[in-house]
């Protein structure tokens, strides 16, 4: 069965920042993008995918303004409204019999080869979504590295068949993404395949979760495992 890849990031379209809106949050969740989430797409081994970043309709004047003054992005990452991905979603999955969500946050990162490993991999009939529970976390301040696990995280692929997709048939996951491994049914994908950057701006994760971690003794390794020469 052929597949469509596509990667979703919302960038400022949940209500956690009163912030949000303004040009200098933007600013920065723009830099973290650049430094982070962008090149780890940029890296991935399979390039066959589209990702959409998730823009409230009333910031996109200044996103756009904001993207204008930095490197040109590739051809499949596009910043655009709600309303306008869900169509853009509905044209692209055309012809194709299954279509892989894949989420990922506006600064996190995936190993170089994750997307190539979930378009190779074949899961059961049955399953509606795939996780992987081990990755890193690095605190941007401290510059510290250490392993990482969820039971259920936010890097999670939820697989629709497209006829039910475009019938506007979604998976629910009241709580979030710490339920979806107790509410669909998930396999599980080996290995250390996501990176959570720790910042200053970060809502979810502070730089206390990497107390009493065992840190990594080669960060810049790791780091160009999933595409970023710099730290």
């Amino acid at each position: 069965m052929n597949k469509k890849i596509i990667l979703t990031i919302f960038f400022n379209t949940f209500k956690w920042s009163p912030d949000r809106l303004t040009e200098p949050w933007i600013q920065n969740r723009l830099n973290l993008f650049f430094k982070y989430t962008l090149p780890s797409l940029k890296a991935q081994t399979f390039q066959d995918f589209i990702t959409y970043v998730y823009c409230d309709v009333e910031s996109m004047d200044i996103i756009e303004k904001q993207l204008a003054m930095r490197e040109p992005l590739p051809d499949n990452i596009h910043f655009l409204d709600t309303n306008t991905i869900k169509e853009r979603i509905k044209s692209d999955i055309q012809g194709y019999d299954l279509l892989y969500l894949v989420r990922i946050d506006s600064d996190n990162m995936y190993q170089k080869d994750y997307l190539e490993t979930i378009y190779e991999y074949t899961p059961k009939p049955e399953t509606e979504a795939l996780i992987t529970q081990y990755g890193y976390m690095f605190d941007d301040i401290t510059k510290k590295l250490v392993p990482y696990y969820m039971e259920s995280p936010s890097f999670y692929t939820f697989i629709y068949n497209v006829d039910d997709f475009s019938k506007n048939i979604r998976y629910k996951v009241p709580g979030g993404h710490a339920y979806v491994i107790s509410t669909l049914k998930c396999e599980l994908i080996p290995g250390q395949n996501y990176l959570i950057s720790v910042h200053d701006d970060n809502v979810k994760f502070k730089s206390w979760r990497l107390n009493n971690l065992k840190e990594v003794t080669n960060p810049t390794e790791v780091f160009h495992e999933f595409g970023v020469e710099e730290l």
